[in-house]
């Protein structure tokens, strides 16, 4: 299955699309340009097959982490602030993936830890570890340095930071974080450097560039040449701020050639990359096997003829007044576009060393 990589060479240009993923920022003019330079720089990725390990699991949230770990994280929460609620949450987010990792780990670097709040459950799991934090903007409150005992908190490209730490940590752990760079391979292989000997590295992503993402044949069609996205209305759902559009089969091919060798994915049953946006649970997540099918029509007959008659009525540029129309419908239509990417797509944990 092809995976998909938009390539941004200008750095000043990446930064802008991470600060602003949907192309809405300040500089108009700028947003223009790039909304039609990712769709020309979205290059497919064909990946080589390489051994892997697979497991999909369905656990309910009380059982994701053992009691002993949940007492951790709850007393750890608590020590910066934060409730109970706050803390199941956090094992929502990322305390099922890094009960995975091993917990002989002693130098620990969380990459893309921005607001903090996977280190507070980095401490619960791993209380005697050194931690470490880099992020393009780093701001973690100045309380929880203290508190949680961290190290180094940097604030600077991500490459740069691991260039200039070869074979330093134990483990190093990213969440949501290497979708949005433009060179997952050149990371990849930083992050591998970086390790000690016999090092983990735990990431995770969501699938774009997988069947489960309701919008993969638009990539494709955007990526071969044959459609073309509007700058207006398709964005949001697009994304061009996730420049890697992975799959598992892509995922693990470029663990492989990074020098990873142990790769193995999990992967939560009826829990998309996006669920956390949703406290509902729309019927897409249930076992009715057709809603792909259903889902496809019901966008068919909605929001893309509603998108064409938009661009007949409005051939050179969209009212913002007709685009706020457009995205009011999105969110409120039970089958609306947005609602297909939240249920349907999914996130992986790779785990490899």
């Amino acid at each position: 299955m092809d995976a998909f990589l938009i390539q941004i060479a200008n750095s000043k240009h990446q930064e802008y699309v991470q600060k602003n993923p949907f192309l809405l920022g300040p500089d108009v003019a700028l947003n223009r340009e790039l909304s039609e330079a990712w769709q020309a720089n979205l290059d497919i990725r064909r990946p080589l097959r390489v051994p892997y390990h697979h497991e999909t699991f369905e656990v309910p949230l009380n059982d994701l982490v053992t009691e002993r770990d949940w007492k951790a994280i709850v007393r750890t929460s608590a020590s910066v602030g934060l409730n109970e609620a706050d803390a199941r949450g956090a094992v929502n987010a990322w305390g099922w993936k890094l009960v995975r990792a091993p917990r002989d780990a002693r130098r620990i670097l969380s990459i893309g830890c921005a607001l903090g709040q996977e280190l507070v459950v980095l401490r619960a799991l791993f209380p005697d570890a050194d931690l470490h934090g880099v992020d393009y903007d780093m701001a973690v409150p100045s309380e929880w340095q203290k508190t949680l005992r961290l190290g180094e908190l940097k604030s600077q490209p991500i490459e740069d930071y691991l260039s200039s730490h070869p074979q330093s940590f134990d483990l190093v752990f990213s969440n949501h974080t290497l979708e949005h760079l433009s060179a997952p391979d050149r990371t990849l292989r930083l992050m591998r450097q970086a390790l000690v000997p016999g090092g983990t590295c735990v990431s995770a992503l969501p699938l774009e560039g997988d069947e489960s993402n309701p919008f993969y044949g638009d990539l494709s069609r955007i990526a071969e040449g044959v459609d073309k996205a509007d700058p207006q209305l398709d964005l949001e759902f697009i994304n061009p701020g996730h420049a890697w559009k992975t799959n598992r089969e892509d995922l693990a091919a470029t663990f492989y050639a990074s020098g990873f060798r142990d790769i193995r994915m999990f992967t939560r049953a009826n829990y998309p990359a996006y669920v956390h946006l949703h406290n509902h649970t729309p019927w897409h997540v249930s076992t009715f096997q057709p809603r792909r099918l259903v889902g496809s029509l019901l966008e068919q007959a909605t929001f893309r003829l509603l998108r064409r008659g938009l661009r007949r009525i409005y051939p050179h540029e969209i009212p913002q007044s007709a685009v706020k129309m457009y995205y009011r419908l999105a969110g409120r239509c039970w089958f609306s576009r947005v609602r297909l990417l939240h249920a349907l797509m999914h996130e992986t944990v790779v785990v490899a060393s």
